[in-house]
């Protein structure tokens, strides 16, 4: 049995009402006990006493960053935290008597916050493993109204860098339907000089960036509502880069008519179809109807002698690439189809933007950018050398529907949190709320999953509900994480900008405490579609 003095028992324990100071004052205690243990370096206990002191340190660094008065549920971290530090040192002592070999369980966080058991066989135990995911977002969000929608910042941090690394260099246009939030645009674009400029998706919404300070906003998705297009005038006259995309007569013939009314012409891009179509299959997605050269070229003739409108620009997203999972579970067969028609549509789409943009220089037009691509095909856009520019949006947060690429590896860096208000049986656990179902295709997938604790399920009768989400465990390990009602379970989202229309803040963490809060664009209400 594990022996503990009554000062131990006193300080494994923390009530309910101590204040920060008293907290800090036990952590350090602990930590300076731990830190005094002797054990030969490089040893299996120097690596516990080593964990144990990352865990202390990360609470010390929380509790500072948190208000005074900790809640209930700090203490009980605290107290999870702290029963493992004595079980470390006393291991390390070599005060553990060998009865602790048998069926004892230490309660410290590993995988996902789960407990883990002594092993029976050799006596050691499961390591004191520095603070996981799981605890840092308790921590964080502890005492907060849910359901909330929360970000990762160093997940964010993390896979900002390797997005990066894949550009070869080009310079980044941010997708705002997969971010939603200015103060998040703020954050990426201020993060690196390679991120440069917005791409949006109604006219509206541009002028909504624009009148929060953004420029150089690139408006993807073609409009025929006039209010919304007027919407941009006064920003058009202060100078702001604004362009519009068109991709038929009608735009271009709706822009030039507003632009001469207003004395302004509007910048326009074209988007090119770069879909690879086969005999019997359309590899790619139904937008635009330029898909040749002759099109494109008879569309800028249009364009070349209107006064309110000026081609500046076109752009050619390869979504059968970007935004086509081709490591999908239980798909084997069809992810091998996919990946041998991505190969083959690669060389296809480049082609077709180089000869686009070859054509239309020639024919006059003046071209600052060519923009292409997304998360799922910077690799293969980044070495087309006609694209000047490229795209990413839902790479920053890695939801969840981008964990099935190959050749892609990113963190998941946004969620949303759901409580616990049922327990009808032992093996489910119900949470309130949770039916934010991702737009597309009406599948599996498109439903959100739980993350932490780890294995949890969605019931699969019953899924993400209209207000209420009864999840299933999946194994004995997760129910030793032991949900009670009003516990928190994290769940991933399929996109990545849509979870930001259900909440109206996401709270950026970090180590443990809030670092700063994100409004979204429907806690600043605007709905743009």
């Amino acid at each position: 049995m594990v022996i503990l003095t009554q000062e131990e028992k006193t300080d494994t324990f923390p009530s309910a009402t101590l204040t920060r100071s008293d907290e800090l004052t036990r952590l350090i205690a602990f930590r300076s006990k731990i830190k005094n243990s002797a054990a030969p370096a490089a040893s299996t206990k120097a690596l516990k006493i080593s964990n144990a002191l990352k865990s202390c340190d990360f609470l010390t660094k929380s509790i500072n960053k948190r208000p005074q008065g900790l809640t209930n549920g700090v203490n009980s971290e605290l107290h999870r935290q702290t029963r493992v530090f004595v079980n470390v040192k006393q291991d390390v002592e070599g005060n553990v008597e060998d009865n602790v070999k048998k069926n004892k369980s230490i309660n410290t966080l590993k995988g996902g916050g789960q407990a883990a058991s002594c092993a029976e066989d050799t006596g050691e135990r499961p390591l004191a493993m520095p603070p996981d995911d799981l605890t840092d977002y308790r921590l964080a969000l502890q005492g907060l109204a849910l359901p909330l929608a929360y970000v990762d910042l160093n997940k964010l941090d993390a896979n900002i860098a390797a997005l990066m690394r894949q550009t070869n260099g080009l310079p980044v246009r941010i997708a705002s339907k997969s971010i939603r939030s200015v103060a998040m645009l703020r954050y990426l674009l201020a993060k690196t000089d390679k991120l440069q400029g917005v791409m949006c998706f109604h006219p509206q919404e541009a002028a909504f960036l624009a009148e929060q300070g953004l420029d150089d906003l690139l408006v993807a998705y073609p409009s025929m509502q006039k209010a919304a297009i007027v919407s941009l005038i006064p920003w058009l006259k202060k100078e702001r880069r604004v362009v519009l995309m068109v991709d038929t007569l009608e735009h271009v013939m709706l822009l030039d008519a507003i632009g001469q009314a207003s004395s302004v012409c509007f910048s326009v891009c074209m988007d090119i179809d770069v879909s690879m179509s086969l005999p019997g299959l359309h590899f790619g997605v139904h937008r635009s109807p330029i898909n040749t050269v002759d099109k494109a070229l008879s569309l800028y003739q249009h364009i070349k002698h209107k006064h309110g409108v000026k081609l500046v620009g076109i752009m050619g997203y390869e979504a059968q690439i970007a935004g086509l999972g081709d490591r999908v579970p239980r798909q084997y067969v069809k992810n091998l189809a996919i990946r041998g028609l991505k190969k083959l549509s690669i060389p296809r789409v480049a082609k077709r933007r180089q000869d686009v943009a070859t054509a239309l220089t020639q024919a006059g037009a003046k071209l600052t950018f060519v923009n292409g691509g997304g998360t799922g095909s910077l690799n293969s856009t980044s070495q087309d050398h006609s694209v000047t520019e490229m795209t990413i949006g839902s790479g920053f947060f890695c939801p969840h529907l981008f964990d099935y690429y190959d050749h892609l590896s990113l963190a998941p860096a946004a969620g949303f949190a759901l409580e616990v208000v049922r327990q009808p049986k032992p093996s489910r656990v119900t949470c309130s709320g949770g039916g934010y179902l991702a737009s597309g295709s009406a599948d599996a997938f498109r439903a959100p999953i739980p993350y932490l604790p780890q294995g949890l399920s969605l019931d699969p009768n019953e899924g993400a509900g209209e207000v209420q989400t009864p999840l299933c465990f999946q194994s004995s390990a997760s129910k030793r994480e032991s949900l009670t009602l009003g516990d928190a379970v994290f769940f991933r989202h399929a996109k990545a900008g849509e979870i930001c229309e259900r909440f109206a803040t996401l709270y950026g963490i970090r180590n443990g405490a809030i670092e700063q809060y994100f409004e979204t664009y429907r806690g600043a209400g605007k709905g743009f579609l």
